[in-house]
């Protein structure tokens, strides 16, 4: 058995001519590996979580803009002269100009939906839920008098795609046609 420099200058144990590693240094390069294999692993779950973030976000987006555009369409093609919001402001009705159909549009705890007919069709699919309900729909009314000049709609919505939520709040302000 022999001493031997390598290109470092460190000096290995040569055992019949042929060179091994030391301890240290397979202590280093495990180390080094180990650092960079939890570096990727952690970049991969960052990168699973931002997605499930997104998905997140864009299913209350999407219910969002599915919720308001029901509640605009329905306002404005409501009579302001029949528009009634309820006082715990959990609902307005609207009396539709063209087939004098009435609706009630409502938020109750877990859900915004439209009450026509006896037929209730829910503004927003089992994705998300509704987080908030507080001041739903507040009436304007024209100075002075009792005209509905329009509505300010109010709610939260949440979503969670694997494990992951998300929450945004909604306000719009619909102005009656007539």
């Amino acid at each position: 058995m022999s001493l031997r420099k390598n290109k470092f200058g460190i000096k290995k144990k040569v055992k019949n001519g042929v060179g091994g590693y030391t301890l240290i240094e397979m202590v280093v390069v495990v180390g080094s590996l180990g650092v960079i294999i939890v570096a990727i692993i952690s970049t991969i779950l960052l990168t699973f979580r931002t997605q499930n973030m997104v998905k997140s976000n864009s299913k209350i987006s999407e219910n969002g803009r599915n919720i308001v555009a029901e509640l605009r369409r329905n306002i404005f093609n409501g009579d302001s002269n029949f528009l009634v919001c309820d006082v715990a402001k959990t609902s307005v009705t609207v009396v539709n100009r063209n087939d004098m159909g009435q609706s009630k549009l409502i938020c109750l705890g877990n859900y915004i939906a439209s009450i026509s007919a006896g037929t209730t069709v829910y503004l927003h699919n089992q994705e998300v839920t509704v987080s908030s309900c507080q001041n739903f729909a507040v009436c304007q009314y024209r100075a002075g008098t009792t005209d509905v000049v329009g509505v300010a709609f109010n709610f939260g919505l949440e979503a969670t795609t694997v494990g992951v939520g998300a929450s945004q709040f909604f306000n719009t302000k619909v102005t009656t046609r007539n």
